[in-house]
């Protein structure tokens, strides 16, 4: 067991905590398997916390964040389990709170062999630290939040506003921009969406598309948005 005190247990697909383990093996934010053979998140995030309700509501909070970015990763979500303190003695005390499943699919790993066989860390993982760094500041924290949320036509829509209001009109030059138009009628219009649509109003303007966007391509598509605005605007991204 390493040395911090607090650990914070996650669940989740197996692959992808073995990935996040990979992207998160080290710094202030850290995922791995312990010895009890469970995944824990710990680092320098609970610093400080001196009580185990508040450590797994600090905890909380990094797993959506985590959860958002791994929605760019194709990772499914995680949850938070129970926390672990290891007193200064060596003892370990479990502290059973009531779970709460959280709002992280082709698979993308974060280590990639280098020169002579040795393992080198490929851009995957270096772009989602840079992301969580960015996650404690709006906009990128509002993208991330509406990522973690029950996918429907309202959250992606949410999530192209963010970033249409960060970058006004040049949003229609980070993905294709009749897909991008497409995409915002479909959403607007009750004649292809019925009550998941935005607007309920027949006005012409919210008929949509002759060609409505499926829910699978505005999904794809508002993904590729937000990885080219962290890119281009944020200075992060999957490096996909």
């Amino acid at each position: 067991m390493a040395r911090n005190r607090w650990y914070l247990g996650l669940t989740g697909d197996e692959f992808d905590l073995e990935t996040l383990a990979e992207f998160l093996a080290s710094g202030a934010i850290v995922v791995a398997r312990e010895d009890d053979a469970q995944w824990y998140l710990s680092g320098a995030i609970f610093d400080g916390i001196e009580d185990a309700s508040a450590v797994r509501d600090r905890g909380i909070e990094m797993v959506e964040i985590i959860n958002g970015a791994g929605v760019l990763f194709n990772l499914e979500k995680i949850k938070v389990g129970s926390v672990l303190e290891v007193t200064d003695s060596g003892e370990h005390k479990h502290s059973v709170l009531v779970a709460e499943t959280l709002t992280a699919h082709a698979r993308c790993r974060a280590v990639v062999m280098g020169p002579e066989g040795k393992p080198k860390e490929n851009e995957n993982a270096l772009a989602f630290r840079r992301i969580l760094k960015l996650a404690g500041k709006k906009p990128v924290s509002d993208v991330l939040h509406f990522l973690t949320l029950q996918p429907n036509w309202w959250n992606l829509y949410k999530v192209f506003e963010v970033v249409e209001d960060d970058v006004n009109g040049r949003v229609y030059k980070l993905v294709d921009e009749q897909k991008l138009r497409d995409f915002k009628s479909t959403a607007q219009s009750r004649n292809h969406l019925g009550d998941e649509a935005r607007h309920a109003s027949s006005k012409k303007k919210y008929s949509g598309p002759l060609i409505p966007t499926s829910f699978e391509e505005a999904q794809e598509l508002i993904r590729q948005l937000v990885e080219k605005w962290l890119q281009q605007h944020r200075g992060a991204g999957s490096g996909s």
